[in-house]
């Protein structure tokens, strides 16, 4: 799979109103000032932390309810600890395998602030059922990172579609989130993997009682 998704979200109606929406405001990764997936759906500041292997096996561990197609789902899985989805689990055993994360990091007397760390991704769970930026970001944006570049010519009124790259796999999950702000709107998002693949298409509709 390649590193970065090419996509193109068509809509014909409400333009600068929509484009206005997806301005970035409130960024982690410097998106391109045209478009930031924060501007439609914030993460909470908090759930933004430095990955090691640790804050990684929670995040995966989290990450089997994101809705990506299964094919798409283990491209994904393989490129995070070169692992495969774990399934998602049940909500007794997440408290378990924390535990068994806390007692490895204590008897291998690893440093403070790896534990600190650790304990944070912790909290983010209790508080927001996700420990970190990775699990959050690919369950409500449908992608690991926020834009990362756009065709800037796509994004001045009158346009039939912009044109913008994502990390891995296209943002199906923060697009349904924008269709249903804007109900009236019809949305649909091409995407591809390789410049010289097909595109493929996904019609995105505002969920009920929004769409008709």
């Amino acid at each position: 799979m390649t590193e970065y998704v090419t996509n193109r979200l068509y809509f014909i109606t409400n333009t600068e109103a929509v484009l206005n929406f997806i301005k970035s405001k409130h960024v982690h990764d410097n998106p391109p000032p045209e478009f930031s997936f924060n501007s439609i759906k914030p993460m909470p500041d908090e759930l933004f932390l430095p990955l090691n292997a640790q804050i990684l096996s929670l995040s995966v561990s989290n990450m089997e309810k994101c809705p990506l197609d299964e094919t798409t789902k283990q491209a994904v899985f393989s490129r995070i600890l070169s692992g495969t989805p774990p399934g998602k689990p049940s909500e007794s055993t997440i408290p378990e395998k924390i535990n068994v994360i806390r007692q490895a990091l204590i008897e291998a007397s690893t440093d403070r602030a790896d534990i600190e760390l650790f304990e944070r991704a912790v909290s983010n769970y209790t508080r927001h059922r996700y420990f970190s930026h990775y699990d959050w970001r690919l369950v409500n944006w449908g992608t690991i990172e926020d834009v990362h570049s756009v065709t800037e010519s796509t994004f001045h009124p009158p346009t039939s579609f912009i044109e913008f790259t994502t990390k891995w796999t296209p943002p199906i999950a923060v697009m349904q989130i924008l269709a249903n702000t804007f109900p009236s709107v019809r949305f649909r998002l091409k995407y591809r993997f390789h410049s010289d693949s097909p595109w493929m298409t996904e019609e995105i509709f505002a969920f009920p009682p929004f769409g008709y």
